[in-house]
Order: C-alpha cells, then sequence, then structure tokens
C-alpha cells in the first residue's frame, strides 16, 4: 500500500465512523438519563418523607424532628448533586459523545501539534496532494483556554529547532486545549507537563480522564525520562488504552548531490538506535507494572517531519522509514475493531464511577445516621446510668438559680415595687427548673436545645405563698382634750348672765374635757423571702423526687423515637436508590 492509499485508508475509516459512533452515543445517552431519573426519584423521595413528618404531639419535638429530618436531606441531596455532577461530566466531554475522542498527551516540544497538524490533513492539502481529505471541508481548530473558546486554522507548534511552525501564539502551544474533527473522530491536543498555565495543565488531565484513546508523545531524543514514565503509570493505572509514540527519529546525514557537493539531507534515524530506544522503553515499563502493551501496535517509533519530507519528495521508501504509515495502519485497526469497545466503555466507566460514587455516598449516609443513633443510645444510657449525680446537680443549680430570682424580686419589693402573688412565683419557679433540666437533656443529647419544652406544666412548685413585705400593727390610747358647756356658777356668773339677758345678750360658759382614744400604726418587718424560700425548697425536693425522672425518660424516649423512625424511612430508600443505581451500571 503506498503512502496515498494508506493516508486514504485512513480518512475514509474515519469519515465512515461517524455513524456508528452516533447510534453509540444514543445508547450512553439512554443510561445517562436513567441515571438522572433515579437521581430525581430519589430526591422525590426524600422530599416525601420531610414533607411526611414524623407523629409527634409535642410541638417541640416535632421542631427537632424536622430540623433532624432537614439536615438529612441536605446531606443526601449533596450526596445526589455529587451524583448528578458526575453523572453529567465535562462540558467539553458532553458536546463531543458521538465521536472517538483521541487525547494527545506528553511534555511541552514532544512534537504533539506536529503531528496533530499531518492528521489534519490541511498541510497535506498545502503541498497540493490530492487525497480523502480533499471530500471534506479544511478541519477547522478549537482552541480552549480556560473558559475561552476560539477558532484557528491550525495547531500551534514549536519544531525541534525551536522555530516556530503552524503557531498562532506562543502561549497557546503550550497552555491550551487544541482539537479538531475529522470525521468520527476528535483529535485532542492537549498541554505539556510543565505547561505554563497551571489551570490548564489540570484540565488536560482531566479530559485524558475522559477520553477513549490516549496517544502519549515523548521526543525520542529523550524519551524514557522519570517524568515520562510518571504520567503513562497513572495513565495505566486508570485503565486508558494508549499509545505511545516516541517522536521525532530523524537526522541529518551527509550526501553529495548531482553537482558532487556535500550536503545535509533528512534521514531516519538507524534501525539499531530505534531498537536500542523502544528495548531500554520496554524495560523500564516492565519495572514500572507496565507490561501488558503489544510493542508492534502500541509502541511506535515515528517521525512526522520525514513522512512530510517523503509525500513532498513522493519518496515511497522514506514514507515507511518514517513509520507514519504504521501508526496509520493502527489507527484504522483500532477504529475498526476497538473503537466501538473503548467508545463505550469511557462513558461506561463514567457512569460506572457515577453509580459507585452515589452508592458509597448513600452508604456513608447510612452509617452516619447509625452513628446517630448510637449517639442519642448512649446519651440515654447516660442519663439512667447518671441518674442520682445528675438530679443531684440539678437540684442544687435550680435552688441556686431560684433563691437569686426570688431574692431580686424581694429586693424590687423592699423598693417600693408591689408584691408577687403565688401564681406569678410558680411561672418564675417553674421555668428556672425546666431551664436547668432543658440544658442537662442538651449536654446529654449533644446540644440539642428545647427538646423538653412541653413538659413545663409538670415543673410548676405546689404550695406556693405570696412574696410580699411583712408588716406588724400595733395598738395605743391618746387622750383628748374639748371643751364642754357648763351652767353658770356662783353669784358673779348668774349676776352677770341675769343683767346680759336684759339686754338680750347670750351668755355661756364652758369647761375643759378629756377622752381616751384608740389609734393604729404599721411598721414594715422586711420581705418574706425566707418563708418563700423555704415553700420553694419543699416544692422543688416533691418534682425531683416524684417527676424529674420521668420526664427525662420520656424525653429521651420521645426524641429518639422519631429520630429512628426517619432513619429507618431514609434507609429504606437509600436501599431502593443503591439497587436501582447498580442495576445501571453498563
Amino acid at each position: 500500500m503506498t503512502a496515498i492509499e494508506s493516508i486514504n485508508q485512513f480518512v475514509d475509516v474515519m469519515l465512515d465512523s461517524k455513524t456508528r459512533f452516533h447510534d453509540i452515543k444514543a445508547e450512553t445517552d439512554r443510561r445517562n438519563e436513567s441515571l438522572r431519573e433515579c437521581i430525581s426519584r430519589f430526591r422525590s423521595k426524600i422530599d416525601s418523607i420531610v414533607s411526611k413528618g414524623v407523629n409527634v404531639s409535642d410541638s417541640e419535638l416535632q421542631d427537632i424532628s424536622q430540623r433532624q429530618i432537614s439536615e438529612l436531606r441536605r446531606m443526601l441531596e449533596s450526596v445526589a448533586s455529587s451524583l448528578e455532577s458526575a453523572r453529567k461530566g465535562m462540558k467539553f466531554i458532553r458536546e463531543y459523545e458521538d465521536s472517538f475522542n483521541i487525547a494527545v498527551f506528553g511534555k511541552v516540544k514532544a512534537g504533539k501539534s506536529y503531528t496533530g497538524n499531518f492528521i489534519m490533513g490541511n498541510v497535506i492539502r498545502d503541498m497540493g496532494i490530492s487525497t480523502s481529505y480533499d471530500k471534506i471541508e479544511r478541519p477547522k481548530v478549537e482552541v480552549y483556554d480556560r473558559g475561552r473558546k476560539s477558532t484557528q486554522s491550525k495547531l500551534a507548534e514549536f519544531d525541534e529547532e525551536g522555530k516556530e511552525e503552524f503557531r498562532v501564539d506562543p502561549n497557546e502551544a503550550t497552555s491550551t486545549i487544541q482539537l479538531f474533527r475529522l470525521g468520527g473522530m476528535v483529535w485532542i491536543d492537549t498541554p505539556g507537563i510543565g505547561s505554563v498555565t497551571w489551570e490548564n495543565e489540570m484540565l488536560a488531565k482531566d479530559y485524558v480522564d475522559n477520553a477513549d484513546l490516549i496517544v502519549y508523545m515523548s521526543y525520542s531524543g529523550n524519551s524514557g525520562t522519570k517524568q515520562d514514565f510518571k504520567e503513562m503509570k497513572e495513565l495505566h493505572a486508570k485503565g486508558k488504552r494508549f499509545l505511545l509514540l516516541l517522536t521525532q527519529s530523524d537526522t541529518f546525514a551527509e550526501d553529495v548531490d548531482e553537482n558532487g557537493n556535500l550536503v545535509s539531507v533528512l534521514a531516519p534515524r538507524s534501525d539499531n538506535e530505534r531498537k536500542e530506544m523502544e528495548g531500554y522503553i520496554c524495560e523500564e515499563l516492565i519495572k514500572e507494572g507496565i507490561n501488558d502493551l503489544d510493542i508492534d501496535k502500541e509502541m511506535l517509533t515515528i517521525s512526522t517531519k520525514l513522512a512530510l519530507e517523503a509525500l513532498k519528495n513522493n519518496d515511497e521508501a522514506m514514507f515507511d522509514a518514517s513509520n507514519l504509515k504504521r501508526f496509520l495502519d493502527v489507527m484504522v485497526s483500532i477504529t475498526n475493531n476497538d473503537a466501538a469497545k473503548l467508545k463505550l466503555s469511557t462513558p461506561s466507566q463514567r457512569i460506572n464511577s457515577a453509580v459507585n460514587e452515589i452508592v458509597k455516598g448513600l452508604r456513608d449516609a447510612e452509617s452516619k445516621l447509625d452513628e446517630h443513633m448510637r449517639s442519642l443510645e448512649d446519651a440515654r444510657s447516660r442519663l439512667s446510668e447518671r441518674n442520682d449525680y445528675l438530679q443531684s446537680k440539678m437540684l442544687n443549680e435550680c435552688m441556686s438559680g431560684i433563691t437569686e430570682l426570688v431574692s431580686q424580686k424581694a429586693r424590687e419589693i423592699e423598693s417600693g415595687s408591689s408584691g408577687v402573688n403565688a401564681s406569678v412565683l410558680e411561672d418564675i419557679i417553674g421555668s428556672e427548673i425546666y431551664r436547668v433540666i432543658m440544658k442537662t437533656c442538651a449536654d446529654e443529647f449533644s446540644g440539642r436545645e428545647g427538646i423538653i419544652s412541653g413538659y413545663s406544666d409538670s415543673l410548676k412548685v405546689e404550695g406556693m405563698k405570696d412574696l410580699n413585705m411583712r408588716r406588724e400593727t400595733f395598738t395605743y390610747t391618746r387622750q383628748e382634750v374639748y371643751e364642754v358647756e357648763r351652767e353658770a356658777r356662783g353669784f358673779w356668773e348668774n349676776a352677770r348672765k341675769t343683767v346680759r339677758g336684759w339686754f338680750n345678750l347670750e351668755t355661756r360658759y364652758y369647761e375643759l374635757g378629756t377622752k381616751d382614744r384608740k389609734e393604729y400604726i404599721s411598721v414594715n418587718l422586711g420581705v418574706n423571702l425566707q418563708e418563700v424560700l423555704s415553700s420553694v425548697r419543699n416544692g422543688i425536693d416533691s418534682i425531683f423526687a416524684d417527676k424529674v425522672p420521668e420526664i427525662m425518660r420520656k424525653v429521651a424516649e420521645s426524641f429518639i423515637a422519631p429520630v429512628a423512625q426517619v432513619r429507618e424511612n431514609a434507609r429504606r430508600e437509600i436501599e431502593s436508590a443503591v439497587r436501582e443505581l447498580e442495576s445501571l451500571k453498563i
């Protein structure tokens, strides 16, 4: 087969493969849709658990349970979102799922773009050579750089002598993703190792993870570096099919032209040099655990420059020596025999990886539920085991807090405020007991405040007295002096009254009298604080003896039961989702 026939065969196979890859995409799309539906159903079921809630009569416990369920939903929603992200994959891969994607990887200046321009065919057209490339429009190179997209006519490249060749911008050759389509194939030229843009180098590795075939290129003059073997080992560990091309396998030899002058001509490296390099690479790959390469098909020593020179001079022997014909034959063989399987394996790996990821996430969620339940059971056990200690601690804390509250009220009364009746004191004291018990339970249940408010009515102290200012009243007798009218006495008083009477003048005589009068006085003796505190202590002792242990037991039961119910509901949905997800693996 001549060079042109080899090129035509390669191009025709790439063109004919487009329909086949389109059909493969349809199958993977169906799987993706099934996966999306599974995620949607899982989310709906979790939402159903949340909306249904739990059957708890106490409003505070209901709120706590709902918060726990919401937390569970957020956790499982996060898991579902990570699955959705894994399912969708990268935007680039979704755009090119109907093609056989070949990612070209390797160090800077390994000749990736130079070889890519040969495969794209425009350089052959520019030489005026008629091939199957003429059946299609000139491919355009799409350039991706950190979210930006542009097009250009050729892949950017530096030749091995440092001169520009097919180059648009000095940075684009090393820091961007460049690709073109050829029928059913997409050739992706990635940034080299150590590229100037770290973000794009990481992006290139993501493309490698999602490519169907890797073409790893290494400069034959310096092949087998530690970086080469490191990268190839990573590719092999990921189960990626890849071809190893030792590039630029050419040299300049001295020859004599027709005039007898010495000239420098392009020539292939000697067979011994090539075999020596290939043997060394094989030995090192085996040391790295890569011992399953087909040496005749998966490792080639090539010279793209030699191939172009051969086409220019119509030199079949030189084209054969370039090994480009072997490379094209291998690409044809892979496309005809292995491409469908490889193409299907990439979305399969992505879908299977996504399924494994979500299953792991669901199992982790299940473990967290179990861990949460164990922590609640441990808290309940501690409540029981430390009952005497906790009661003593709470009783002392209650009395301390209540004494301060009642004393504060007493000081306000002494300052002129009105007294506090017994029912108000009962509420104040009951609230303080509730606060102390709530704090203790919250500590035992890892800070879950507010779980016992429904029991606050059971915590009121009975037999309370009003808190008032004590007073004592004293009685005493007071003598009052007053005037009393009397009759005239003696000669002179009667004579005077008679004479004044002749002239119609009234004459009266008075004398002083006395009488005893009882009066009362009230004296403040201070607020009846001790009396009230005494009744408080008696009432609290009764509460702690009869009610608190039962209340704390009911609190633990009432809190654990709905959480256990939620866990069981979630577990059923997790198991259902896991079974469905496992069935979607390819």
